[in-house]
């Protein structure tokens, strides 16, 4: 078996070793592989954690959410940020809602502006219980972003490039938020 300072088996032995348990065509890992591709799973989800809180700080709340493929695009996965809420806040308004990475390639900046519909509410576990935010084609951007919780007790987000509508999921497009402690 390789030793644990090495990834690489180098004798037939030690490959023979990771394939332990195969039995005709039927292949079984062994226990060293199962170690190894739980290790892998780990960090692509930790990779996947960092990427989706890019951009964001110590006290925004990071959001997630595949989007319609009845907006621009095919239906990819929307990620930003949210400044401005405490935690617990009750009724609050974000002083900013950004878009950090949109897989359909537009629409990424800043959402906030005044006179857009900006409600949130965090609970003291500082999970995020309710929302409405809807901005249609803030200055320098040509796309529009809504989270709703009003359609739906599990939530609704969409972002679209239509410059008067956006549609919202309520299945697949739920908003995941995540608080990023200070």
């Amino acid at each position: 078996m390789p030793t644990t300072t090495t990834d690489v088996p180098t004798t037939m032995e030690d490959i023979a070793g990771l394939l332990q348990g195969t039995e005709g065509t039927e292949f079984k890992e062994g226990f060293p592989w199962k170690i190894w591709k739980k290790l892998r799973i780990k960090q692509a989800i930790e990779r996947a954690r960092r990427e989706r809180l890019r951009g964001c700080h110590p006290g925004d709340f990071a959001f997630t959410f595949t989007n319609s493929v009845l907006n621009e695009g095919n239906g990819g996965t929307v990620t930003g940020c949210i400044s401005g809420l405490q935690c617990p806040q009750v009724a609050g308004q974000a002083s900013s809602v950004r878009v950090v990475t949109n897989e359909d390639g537009f629409g990424i900046g800043e959402f906030f502006q005044d006179g857009v519909q900006n409600n949130f509410t965090v609970d003291a576990h500082c999970n995020m219980i309710s929302f409405e935010f809807v901005s249609f084609f803030p200055p320098m951007l040509n796309a529009s972003l809504a989270f709703l919780d009003s359609l739906d007790p599990r939530g609704c987000a969409g972002q679209g490039s239509d410059r008067l509508r956006v549609i919202v999921l309520c299945s697949d497009g739920q908003p995941a938020f995540h608080y990023i402690s200070p």
